[in-house]
């Protein structure tokens, strides 16, 4: 049984230490606080506890009324392995005004290898750690920069089968009023780095996911969602604008989604339930919004919007179903409306919106299997509808010029339908039923108007 106690250069301070072992414990503390109004709770049971080391002790530091006035560190370690200073090198200290942190490791049936590295050095910080069995690992920073911050890491368990894969969480906070909490139940892996001011990011992780969030902008929200049922899921959100909005969902397994928002007052919902679904979504224009919501398998949706005032929303419930967007142009799309649903399997829906657009709007609709639709919009007022419920149809529209419409509605299987207008103020209107079905339209002037239907 061993206890270790060092209290060096405290003033003005309350302190409640104790150290309490049963069975073999190899317990130690080492403290230094100066300045006043500093108060620190260490209770430890169990073995291996150990708060600060014999290089470098954990401290709160500050003097009078200008820093460290009201520094707070609460401590209850029970279990096995259990830190909160596992290094020697600039960790565990707190320095500055009325910081507050509150660390809870290992207090489970199976305690194990917790580790906690923290660094405060900024005013009104506040740090909550909780940690429960397995191999976890937190790691905070706080610098002077960050006033008014909170960081909130929570980590629950591991995987009964995968007991060896510990979690880590990593938040790195170097900006103002920023909020940052990670939520972890059993094996996964989070890092939430803020370097902007305003920012607030929330992680809640199941079962062996991967979630990385970057937010180096001002004013941004980014939460994320995902391993609820399955396991293997993987987000990363990369926000470097103001004001931008990226929600992400993922209960399925083995899913993917990448957020990267660079622009300003930018909203993007992910929503993926399903298995093997990959999503990627890149905006760096204004106002922009997408919604991407998979529940088929396999599905792949893939967005780039650069413009402004861009509405895009896509939803594949079928297996296999691939979606790809690429919307820019005057600034790169402006009042721009796009619509996809996919709800058969092997879909592959591709449109394009670039130019000097202007108020146009595509929506493609496919209910079969192995339908493909390929748009391409440039110019002003133009208006796309695909619609295709049969299987093995295609659909093919080319705009280039201004107000241009064009509609596409093939019901049967194996249709053919290509749709080119350069100019200004073309209309035309494919309908097809039944089976194999053929339909070409090819407008080069002005005011021109076709309409096919075949049964």
């Amino acid at each position: 049984m061993k206890k270790n106690f060092l209290l060096a250069s405290v003033s003005a301070v309350t302190l409640a230490l104790a150290s309490q072992a049963a069975l073999a414990d190899s317990n130690s503390v080492y403290i230094d606080q100066t300045g006043a109004y500093n108060n620190a709770t260490i209770n430890q049971t169990g073995t291996g506890n150990s708060v600060g080391n014999n290089t470098n002790a954990f401290e709160q530091n500050g003097n009078g009324s200008n820093a460290g006035q009201a520094n707070t560190l609460t401590v209850n370690q029970t279990g096995t392995n259990d830190s909160v200073t596992a290094d020697g090198a600039n960790w565990g200290i707190q320095n500055g005004n009325t910081n507050t942190a509150t660390i809870n490791q290992g207090q489970a049936a199976a305690d194990a290898g917790d580790v906690v590295n923290m660094y405060q050095d900024g005013n009104t910080n506040s740090l909550s750690v909780t940690q429960n069995d397995g191999n976890q690992n937190a790691t905070v920073t706080q610098t002077a920069t960050s006033s008014n911050s909170t960081a909130t890491v929570s980590q629950n368990g591991a995987d009964d089968f995968d007991a060896d894969i510990g979690n880590f969480a990593t938040i790195l906070q170097q900006g103002n009023t920023d909020v940052a909490g990670i939520t972890q139940t059993s094996d996964g892996s989070s890092t939430i780095n803020q370097g902007g001011s305003s920012n607030t990011a929330y992680n809640t992780q199941g079962d062996e996911a991967t979630s990385f969030i970057d937010q180096a902008g001002n004013n941004n929200y980014a939460s994320v969602t995902q391993g609820i049922v399955g396991e293997g899921d993987s987000s990363t959100v990369l926000q470097g604008g103001s004001y931008n909005n990226a929600l992400v969902t993922q209960t399925g397994s083995d899913e993917n989604s990448n957020v990267n928002q660079s622009g300003n007052f930018n909203y993007t919902n992910v929503n993926q339930t399903a298995f093997f679904d990959q999503s990627s979504v890149n905006q760096s224009g204004y106002n922009n919004s997408t919604t991407v919501a998979q529940s088929g398998y396999n599905a792949i949706a893939n967005v780039t919007q650069s413009g402004g005032y861009g509405v895009l929303s896509i939803a594949q419930s079928g297996s296999s179903d691939t979606a790809t967007v690429n919307d820019s142009g005057l600034g790169n799309g402006y009042y721009t409306t796009d619509t996809i649903t996919q709800t058969g399997d092997s879909d592959v829906a591709t449109a394009t919106q670039g130019g000097s657009s202007y108020v146009n709007t595509f929506s493609i609709t496919q209910g079969g299997t192995s339908d493909t639709a390929t748009l391409t919009q440039n110019g002003q007022y133009g208006i796309i509808g695909v619609t295709q419920t049969g299987n093995s149809d295609q659909a093919t529209v080319t705009q280039g010029g201004t107000s241009n419409t064009a509609f596409v509605n093939q019901t049967g299987n194996s249709d053919t339908a290509t749709i080119t207008q350069p100019g200004s103020s073309n209309f035309a209107s494919v309908i097809q039923t039944n089976v194999g079905n053929v339909a070409n339209v090819s407008q080069a002037g002005n005011s021109g108007n076709v309409t096919v239907t075949q049964h």
